[in-house]
């Protein structure tokens, strides 16, 4: 008995010890390059995942950013503020920065590092193409970004006139200088040494009344990439790459009601504005891949009655690729579309629309060597035909009856009179009665 309440208490005392041994997981991502909807869509992704596993204590952003969008950094710094577990940002390596938007997300996270070399700071509004924005305007999106700015800074008991002044006077800060005004809780060499210093650290989460002990130090690194879809709409969002694709779609769409026929002109050009609109978050982004799906069907539908060689067809299978990546993006989320399903649906419903373009044209192509084989084609659909007369008018060798496609006309012949058996022309329908002439011998 003794021993059984020896071992009780045994147990009892170990338990502590085996959930402090407990392994932690640190969801890690990493955003290098401009801030937009799909670094926006990453994050929150990232987010989501750490949020639904027992086992994850943080997630971990790597950041290297020169700024971005202003409505995909409020949508990031909304996605931290959503999470269930705290949001850590180290920028690095040595020479990144964490610039406008990136000093915004810096500010917004629940603890921050930065690596020996880096800088923070410089969070002044400006134009998409980089110029001051003046006027009331110009005031309105400071004052804004202020109030955001020292919000998030009272919010992480970080200064708020340091804050301030990020935006107001585009303050800048070297890593050690930032950590020297509290801006980041330490400067290290690497992530792994920042987890460290960082470990225990006690932050609040939204919606929680209870602060939370960060458990970094020691923990599982799980990386998580970008899907193709958000790597592929980070790449277009890049200003440059936005600005020339809004320009191009421009460009082409020009091009293609000055010269109408061109097609693949208008296509690329309608495709090229819609994913542009979406770069600069003038578009939502699910709400442009449903665009763009509608769009690819449309293209598809189109193919049946234009003859335009398979570029409709070509066009709404690139439409139709970029929309589904944009609406659904099958690598992401839980109930994700296995590639073995989407990958085959979507190359064999390019091969069907393809191949129903290609039998469409071959069969145009044989009515109009059938129609050149049997001349006509005129408005009426019988000017250009020939036939054999048949029967002449015994009162008048100008009239009779000529056989036109197997069918019995009524015939006058337009230049004297009618020889039985004679091959003659079409010129002309009146009513039920055709106007012909003798046809050219070859």
């Amino acid at each position: 008995m003794i021993r059984m309440v020896l071992f009780l208490l045994g147990l009892s005392a170990s338990a502590p010890a085996l959930a402090s041994d407990a392994t932690h997981v640190i969801y890690s991502a990493r955003i290098s390059g401009s801030i937009n909807p799909g670094a926006a869509a990453y994050l929150d992704r990232v987010i989501q995942l750490a949020s639904s596993e027992a086992q994850s204590s943080a997630v971990l952003l790597e950041l290297n950013t020169p700024g971005g969008l202003l409505a995909s950094t409020r949508e990031m710094v909304q996605s931290i503020s959503r999470s269930r577990v705290p949001v850590l940002i180290y920028v690095g390596p040595s020479g990144a920065s964490a610039t406008s938007a990136g000093a915004i997300l810096l500010m917004a996270s629940h603890a921050a590092g930065m690596s020996p070399g880096s800088n923070v700071g410089a969070a002044h509004p400006v134009a998409s193409g980089g110029q001051e924005i003046k006027g009331a305007m110009g005031e309105k999106a400071v004052n804004d970004t202020v109030a955001l700015m020292r919000s998030l800074a009272e919010q992480r008991n970080r200064p708020p006139q340091i804050a301030e002044e990020i935006v107001r006077k585009s303050r800048s800060f070297s890593a050690k200088e930032a950590h020297e005004v509290n801006l980041v809780d330490a400067v290290t060499e690497s992530v792994e040494l920042f987890l460290g210093a960082v470990d225990g650290k006690k932050v609040k989460l939204e919606g929680s009344q209870t602060e939370v002990r960060l458990q970094t130090k020691g923990a599982i690194l799980k990386s998580v990439e970008m899907t193709l879809g958000q790597k592929l709409l980070h790449f277009l969002a890049d200003p440059n790459v936005a600005t020339t694709l809004m320009s191009l779609g421009g460009l082409l769409i020009y091009v293609e009601v000055a010269n109408p026929g061109i097609t693949i002109a208008g296509i690329l050009g309608g495709i090229c504005l819609i994913t542009g609109f979406m770069s600069f978050q003038l578009l939502p982004i699910r709400t442009g891949g449903l665009v763009l799906i509608l769009l690819g069907f449309l293209m598809f539908i189109l193919e049946a009655f234009v003859t335009s060689h398979g570029a409709l067809a070509a066009g709404g299978l690139l439409s139709l690729v970029l929309g589904i990546l944009w609406v659904m993006d099958p690598a992401a989320g839980a109930l994700r579309i296995d590639p073995h399903v989407w990958v085959p649906v979507v190359v064999t419903l390019g091969v069907a629309v393809a191949a129903m373009s290609w039998a469409m044209a071959r069969t145009q192509r044989l009515v109009k060597k059938a129609l050149a084989a049997m001349h006509g084609g005129g408005k009426s659909g019988l000017e250009g035909y020939v036939g054999v007369v048949e029967w002449i008018d015994p009162q008048d060798h100008s009239c009779g009856r000529v056989q036109i496609r197997g069918e019995i006309w009524n015939a006058v012949a337009l230049d004297g009179s009618l020889k039985l058996g004679e091959t003659v022309e079409v010129v002309r329908v009146d009513g039920l009665t055709i106007q012909v002439r003798a046809a050219a011998q070859s």
